[in-house]
């Protein structure tokens, strides 16, 4: 029986010993890459290597040569971070193109390591552009979640427009509202008159208390002259041609407007006369 036990033994060693090595050595790689180098990525089955963009950067685009046995990937919200893969291991090597918004391209050469023994691992790539000042400055691109949060700040912005243009046109209503609840106590309209009596054609004569006002359309500039004590007076007027308003300079209680020989009186009576 012992001996029948060494046997097995013997012939189940050889099946141990030959299982293929796993490379482990994962190291950090500090690439300078510009627009016409293409850096060496080595990458395994079993952990994604980790590509970090310089800072103030984010990838718009990631382009992998073989998408069916390599993964290249970007999350919305953390795009200055791009993760590769291949799917299994012996696959034939690849390229990785990524674009950022500053418009530079970064590319790779991506090579599957799993099984090879000795050879180090990509655990991360920090890239530094070989132009330093190729990612200063403003965005020239823009990812799709970039361009949803602008788009999301000009619906905001556009509705915070409408609501201030609303809340003035209602203020401006209820200011409308005051002044015609104030009308009545500010302005006076007991003036008789011949409405419509050409060649002046007034329409309606009233007060502030301070100034009196004729609404008229005469055919020609019209004349005012005050009458007190049976003398007539001319009297400073002044005419809006866009309002149609003559505007006397003072309170009347009696006069008239002449054009030529013609007249038409205008007189105060008492409130409710």
């Amino acid at each position: 029986m012992l001996r029948g036990l060494a046997v097995g033994a013997l012939v189940l060693l050889p099946a141990f010993a030959a299982a293929p090595e796993r490379s482990t050595r994962e190291v950090v790689t500090d690439a300078v890459i510009g627009p016409e180098d293409n850096q060496l990525l080595r990458a395994s089955t079993f952990l994604y290597t980790e590509i970090i963009l310089p800072k103030g950067e984010k990838a718009v685009s990631v382009d992998i040569g073989d998408p069916n046995f390599w993964e290249a990937k970007f999350i919305e919200g953390a795009e200055r971070f791009v993760m590769v893969k291949p799917s299994k291991a012996g696959r034939p090597s690849t390229n990785l193109h990524i674009l950022t918004d500053h418009e530079n391209t970064y590319s790779f050469d991506c090579h599957e390591v799993s099984s090879t023994p000795g050879e180090p691992i990509d655990v991360k790539i920090i890239v530094r552009p070989r132009e330093i000042h190729s990612a200063e400055g403003p965005p020239k691109l823009y990812t799709a979640a970039a361009v949803e949060q602008l788009k999301k700040q000009a619906d905001d912005s556009q509705k915070e427009i409408s609501d201030v243009k609303a809340r003035a046109k209602e203020d401006e209503h209820r200011e409308e509202i005051k002044i015609r609840s104030e009308l009545p106590k500010q302005l006076h309209f007991n003036y008789r008159f011949d409405r419509g009596k050409d060649p002046i054609n007034i329409q309606q004569v009233w007060d502030d208390g301070k100034f009196t006002y004729v609404k008229a359309y005469p055919r020609e500039l019209a004349t005012f002259y005050e009458v007190a004590d049976g003398k007539p007076m001319l009297v400073e007027s002044s005419y809006d041609r866009d309002g149609g308003i003559y505007i006397i300079r003072k309170l009347i209680k009696s006069g008239y407007f002449q054009i030529g020989k013609a007249k038409q009186e205008v007189f105060q009576v008492k409130a409710g006369g």
